[in-house]
């Protein structure tokens, strides 16, 4: 799982992650405040992608998904309007297996008044 956290939540339960997209054995899901939203199409297991959640001014989020270096445009997997909380950070949840990160990054789309992001991983 990857996505947004609730910063003023304890960190180290995937309930934290507000919005996420969980690749499960082949599967593509979205888990927002540790509620599925079902699956929402399949991976590649073994092949990179690139992601990215949008969250939205007020409430919810729009998730894509992309295969990583083909110059392919970013594919919308599901859009919600559950209610965010107002503080989000980055984080990622792995069950088992191996995962990298290549190139995680954040950028702001509107207007924030508070945006920090982390010098190092884990970071508050």
């Amino acid at each position: 799982m990857v996505g947004f956290r609730n910063r003023n939540a304890n960190p180290g339960n995937y309930g934290d992650l507000v919005y996420c997209i969980y690749f499960n054995n082949g599967d593509l899901q979205i888990y927002e405040a540790g509620s599925s939203r079902g699956k929402v199409g399949t991976y590649d297991r073994g092949t990179s992608y690139d992601f990215r959640i949008q969250a939205k001014p007020g409430a919810g989020a729009i998730y894509y998904l992309r295969p990583s270096g083909a110059g392919q445009e970013f594919v919308k997997l599901y859009e919600s309007s559950y209610n965010s909380d107002a503080t989000l950070g980055l984080g990622a949840d792995v069950n088992t297996g191996i995962f990298g990160f290549d190139d995680l990054a954040f950028a702001p789309t509107y207007p924030l008044q508070d945006v920090t992001v982390p010098v190092w991983p884990g970071g508050r």
